[in-house]
């Protein structure tokens, strides 16, 4: 499965989020992995197969392998990630190695085991929480971002 998403620049809290895994992200990954992610936002929500992913910091936190480009990388998702967010954890700087800037657009190869149903509920719920808005959970600085993460989650529109 192909999944498009657009750059953007990303709040600066990954780093520290995934530096409770740096053995299995390696063990994962194959290679250590850069400090950082790379922040992705499709324009509708994909919701990942929690029966397929990789967990880690006490089931707090998950990845999935998937491909970006010839780069080995892993999505990585938290509860109450919005269904649009997507960071991806790699063993190279992936804005160097593909040549991407905020606005580029990248496909990551998912595989088809790793999507699960959106109900339409959730579809719903997202389109109201963001479908006008999939840029603004790194872009905003007020607090619907949170609001809206936190009512993605107790609704169902939510990894």
């Amino acid at each position: 499965m192909r999944l498009s998403g657009q750059v953007c620049a990303g709040r600066g809290l990954a780093s520290q989020h995934l530096a409770t895994a740096p053995q299995e992200l390696e063990h994962w990954l194959g290679a250590p992995p850069v400090a950082g992610t790379l922040n992705l936002v499709t324009n509708r929500p994909y919701r990942l197969n929690t029966k397929t992913a990789k967990v880690f910091d006490e089931d707090h936190k998950m990845v999935w392998p998937a491909r970006a480009g010839d780069s080995p990388v892993l999505v990585y998702r938290w509860p109450g990630c919005p269904l649009h967010v997507f960071e991806l954890i790699s063993p190279v700087r992936l804005r160097d190695a593909l040549g991407l800037a905020d606005g580029d657009r990248l496909q990551v190869h998912l595989p088809a085991g790793h999507l699960a149903r959106v109900s339409a509920s959730a579809w719903v719920v997202w389109a109201l929480l963001w479908g006008l808005r999939t840029g603004r959970y790194y872009r905003s600085l007020g607090s619907y971002p949170a609001l809206a993460e936190g009512l993605g989650l107790r609704l169902g529109a939510s990894q």
